[in-house]
């Protein structure tokens, strides 16, 4: 609903629409940020007119204080005692000097402390570190520590080995997993030659080239056997129908016969029965056999496809049990490759190796024959390699200035102050959250105690670091401790002097 409003000073009256709640807070937020401006405004325009006071203040104390002290001189030198005023006139010029001298110094001085800008920075310590953070190097499975080959400090290079653990129980997990692996091979490529009706198996080159081994040949040789026997078996009931057949065969050919025959016998029986020397009763037995020998026939050719059907159908029976069998064993073989491939990727993470060149930082394993678990730290490697970055920890407190692309002013503690120069650096991180830092809190053995600060990562300007090192011989190594300062910006002295006044005094002179 809209309100109505009244303007009782012009005669006006209206309607005032009804706001949503984000176009209120729109409007307010519009309305804070002109009310800050103006702060901002009328704050810096009454520092400005402070400024010109103290300015206009200074310049007169100043030649209040110079006529002052001629006028004084002036004075000694008018008063009685004639050997005192020849003193005194003959010290007029060195006085008159020495205050000159004292009137530029400050002068100069407020000039200096009013226009010169110093550098505002945020002071934070770090550590020179990788550009990649060190390596941690674990073992996904764990087992028992067979041989150590470094030890703390040593240089290592990618893929040198770090410790080896015993392989006795995966090496023989690995030896069963193969020969699974190989049988179920072996019984894939007989069932394919089954199934094409192939006159030999064609087996898979992994078996092959591996046909010198003796295990490998005798899964190869059993296969063949197999292979052998069931051919025959099936091509022995495929010959016992064709035999059937061709014994029913040979009976409808001699059944054919006799029917023949007998169809002669029939038409000279009719053939005297109409010249009327033939008995009938001679024909009605021709004629019944001749009806038996059709029959005959008719059922044996029935057998005879039905003996053809059943070769069809042991061959379909050969062929589907066959194929379901080869299905099977594909699956299986998938299931062997994946679970040997899984142990051999295992058997060769017992040699733990080196990811990167570096230096062994922290090395956890020291016992030959000790454990370690799933997961656990091996071994902690510097990488010498990688670009070096510094770490700062930044106060909460500056968090707020720090901003990535700040430059940095850095001194090294393990570089002379006196001789070696402040080398410069860029901020390149700044972390979203404060860390804790984990030795203060165990200190206290409690997590709720210990320091917290934020992380930022400045890169070293190394064109000038090089520069340096080459003439002093300088090197920068992973650990060392720097001191820096990131630049936030930059204020005069007078400034820094009257700023928390200003501030204080802006404030109680705004205060309700």
């Amino acid at each position: 609903m809209s309100q109505l409003w009244n303007d009782n000073n012009n005669g006006i009256k209206g309607v005032i629409p009804k706001m949503s709640p984000q176009d209120r807070k729109n409007i307010m937020d519009v309305l804070l940020q002109n009310q800050q401006k103006q702060q901002k405004l009328e704050k810096s325009k009454w520092l400005k007119s402070l400024l010109k006071a103290i300015l206009l203040q200074l310049t007169r104390l100043i030649y209040g204080i110079g006529n002052a002290v001629d006028s004084f001189i002036s004075f000694i030198i008018n008063s009685k005692g004639t050997a005192k005023n020849i003193v005194v006139q003959t010290a007029r010029g060195p006085i008159l000097f020495g205050v000159w001298v004292m009137i530029i110094f400050i002068v100069v001085g407020g000039l200096w402390s009013a226009l010169a800008p110093l550098d505002s920075a945020a002071v934070a310590v770090g550590t020179v570190i990788s550009s990649t953070e060190n390596k941690i190097v674990q073992h996904q499975e764990g087992g028992i520590v067979k041989e150590i080959f470094v030890k703390q400090g040593d240089y290592v290079k990618t893929g040198d080995p770090i410790i080896a653990l015993d392989d006795t129980k995966i090496r023989a997990s690995v030896e069963i997993k193969l020969g699974q692996y190989r049988t179920l091979l072996a019984n894939q490529a007989r069932l394919t030659a089954e199934l094409e009706q192939q006159e030999e198996i064609i087996f898979s080159e992994f078996l092959v080239n591996n046909n010198h081994i003796p295990e490998v040949a005798k899964i190869m040789s059993i296969q063949q056997h197999l292979f052998q026997a069931r051919k025959k078996g099936l091509n022995a009931r495929i010959m016992q129908f064709e035999k059937r057949i061709d014994s029913l065969e040979a009976k409808v050919v001699a059944s054919k016969k006799q029917l023949e025959y007998v169809r002669k016998l029939i038409k000279n029986a009719e053939s005297l029965i109409a010249q009327g020397f033939g008995q009938k009763t001679e024909l009605d037995k021709l004629l019944v056999e001749e009806s038996s020998l059709v029959g005959n026939i008719i059922i044996t050719e029935l057998e005879i496809n039905s003996t053809q059907q059943d070769i069809e159908r042991t061959k379909s029976e050969a062929i589907d049990r066959t194929l379901s069998e080869l299905k099977e064993v594909e699956h299986a073989v998938i299931e062997a490759q994946e679970s040997y491939n899984s142990l051999i990727d295992i058997l060769s993470r017992t040699l733990v190796k080196s990811p990167v060149d570096g230096i062994i930082k922290v090395l956890d394993v020291n016992t030959q024959g000790g454990v370690i678990g799933s997961g656990q730290r091996i071994a902690e490697i510097t990488p010498s390699n990688d670009s070096l970055i510094i770490k700062a920890k930044i106060p909460q407190k500056n968090i707020d200035s720090v901003k990535v692309g700040l430059k940095a002013k850095i001194r090294f503690g393990a570089f002379k102050y006196r001789t070696t120069p402040v080398f410069t650096g860029r901020v390149v991180l700044v972390s979203p959250d404060t860390v804790q830092d984990q030795q203060s809190a165990m200190q206290f053995n409690n997590a709720m105690i210990g320091d917290t600060f934020y992380i930022a990562k400045i890169e070293i300007d190394m064109d000038e670091f090089n520069k340096v090192a080459k003439v002093k011989n300088l090197k920068l190594f992973p650990g060392m401790q720097a001191d820096i300062q990131i630049i936030t910006g930059t204020r005069t002295l007078l400034r820094y002097l009257l700023d928390p006044i200003t501030d204080n005094m802006f404030r109680a002179f705004t205060e309700k």
